[in-house]
């Protein structure tokens, strides 16, 4: 299948406000470390189907790149109670 790929177009109106060193380090990142970043999703069903899939992945993932970190931010609908049991 051929395909193109134009762009996002708010990454030419938006301008980033930290460098990347400086985000890192606001939440408490290692700059000089890849982040991998989980996004399971906004509603409750997606948390309980995505969010074990991710976790292994992220597991199978950090076991055979050690330069990897993750991050696992919610959404306003989904409070941090709910994530806790799938993280332990």
């Amino acid at each position: 299948v051929a395909a193109s790929y134009v762009g996002n177009p708010l990454l030419e109106t938006v301008a980033a406000k930290l460098t990347k060193e400086a985000l890192f380090t606001s939440l408490h990142f290692n700059a000089n470390k890849r982040l991998v970043v989980l996004m399971p999703g906004s509603r409750h069903k997606e948390i309980k189907h995505m969010l074990p899939i991710l976790l292994e992945t992220a597991n199978l993932l950090a076991k055979q790149f050690h330069d990897l970190q993750f991050a696992l931010p919610l959404a306003p609908t989904i409070p941090q109670i709910m994530v806790e049991p799938y993280l332990k």
